[in-house]
């Protein structure tokens, strides 16, 4: 496994990719990344599970999950890749609720079926975004931006739906705002219990 370092210009990208099938080791990145399949099928692992994905299929992956992806022998497939960073939804009201879903390990599959309209929105959107961005439509940034918010909305509702709430409960808006700072300060020293405090949780509750 190896750590694989992706730069962003920007706290948020949408980028269309291409896979084979040759053999590579699984990797795990600080990113967020959401990818919808367009073309052919492929194999993708998270941990220890693999799934098969189809064109229309969306995956989820949290930060630091290692996972990786491959196609069948001469049918590489083609997706399009949502990366993004916390600080993405800093601004958004509300927006630490919608990276809840990539900061709990209990309820959530990384899978959203081609055949939910959680899916189909998801990839429309996708598409317009990349689109935006190799027609160098006017102010296709913001453009992306729009999409990309439709996009983690959608995510946020699938999981609440599928979610069974007496059982799996998603983590409180102060632990996802409290990852999303360390997230985007790892290389600075953290006071556990200054962050505690910052973002409204008693002691023990935060620990």
């Amino acid at each position: 496994m190896y750590v694989e370092h992706l730069q962003l210009q920007r706290s948020f990208a949408f980028c269309r990719v291409w896979g084979s099938d040759e053999e590579h080791d699984l990797h795990i990145h600080d990113c967020l990344e959401i990818g919808v399949v367009l073309k052919n099928e492929l194999e993708y692992q998270f941990n220890d599970h693999t799934y098969i994905g189809r064109p229309g299929d969306v995956f989820l992956c949290r930060p630091f999950e290692p996972h990786w992806s491959f196609s069948k022998p001469d049918q590489p497939f083609e997706c399009i890749l949502v990366l993004f960073t916390p600080s993405s939804v800093h601004k958004i009201p509300d927006g630490n609720q919608l990276i809840k879903p990539f900061y709990t390990t209990k309820g959530v599959q990384p899978l959203i079926p081609a055949n939910t309209n959680f899916a189909k929105t998801i990839s429309k959107a996708a598409t317009l975004a990349v689109e935006a961005q190799e027609q160098g439509k006017e102010a296709w940034v913001t453009h992306q931006f729009m999409h990309f918010i439709d996009i983690l909305l959608q995510v946020n509702q699938y999981v609440k739906e599928s979610q069974s709430t007496d059982v799996h409960k998603l983590p409180s808006s102060g632990i996802v705002k409290a990852v999303g700072y360390m997230l985007d300060h790892y290389h600075l020293p953290l006071d556990i219990e200054k962050l505690s405090s910052q973002v409204g949780l008693g002691r023990t509750m935060f620990f």
